[in-house]
């Protein structure tokens, strides 16, 4: 399983929560310990400006997916842009995603 917290081993059966505050750096927190932006090896989507990955098994960003759906015209919905981008169509979205989903 990759880790995406930079140097640290993540102790498995500990709480840990995840921020979901954009303006917030913290990531992932419990009681003992915080894990920040600059903690972790992978930009977090919904922490950073575009562009930002937002499917992380496939690394497409969402420039890609608006390249495809404005320059290209060529995507109406999830399933052409999943045909076109590769987006969603990874799985390993628990060990790749930060949010584990």
């Amino acid at each position: 399983m990759k880790n995406l917290v930079l140097n640290t081993l993540i102790v498995k059966g500990k709480d840990y929560h995840i921020c979901l505050n954009p303006n917030c750096d913290t990531i992932y927190y419990s009681e003992e310990v915080q894990y920040k932006k600059h903690d972790l090896q992978v930009k977090v989507w919904f922490k950073e400006s575009s562009p930002v990955t937002v499917c992380y098994c496939t690394e497409v960003t969402d420039e890609d997916i608006l390249t495809h759906i404005v320059k290209h015209k060529c995507c109406k919905d999830m399933g052409d842009i999943k045909k076109h981008t590769g987006a969603n169509s990874g799985d390993e979205c628990l060990v790749k995603n930060p949010t584990g989903k």
